[in-house]
């Protein structure tokens, strides 16, 4: 199996970069098929990240869990947290 390599991507000299956030950039495809009412989420975790503000793993999963569950998705892995 070979692993994709994501870095090809972002050396195409024909992709445009769009900057979402100082230092964060993304290209036009990755905005098409992302969904545009995350997107807040994904600047703001960017920046949570830079500024050195991290949410500890255990928190996450329970995040994820509560996710889940208001989606109806509960499963094992999520119903042990």
């Amino acid at each position: 199996m070979n692993p994709l390599n994501s870095a090809k991507y972002f050396t195409q000299p024909d992709t445009e970069l769009i900057e979402l956030a100082p230092g964060l950039k993304v290209t036009q495809d990755f905005l098409r098929t992302f969904p545009g009412s995350e997107i807040p989420g994904l600047i703001q975790g960017y920046l949570d990240m830079v500024e050195g503000r991290v949410v500890p793993h255990s928190e996450v999963l329970k995040i994820l869990a509560e996710d889940a569950k208001q989606r109806g998705l509960d499963s094992e892995s999520t119903s042990r947290l």
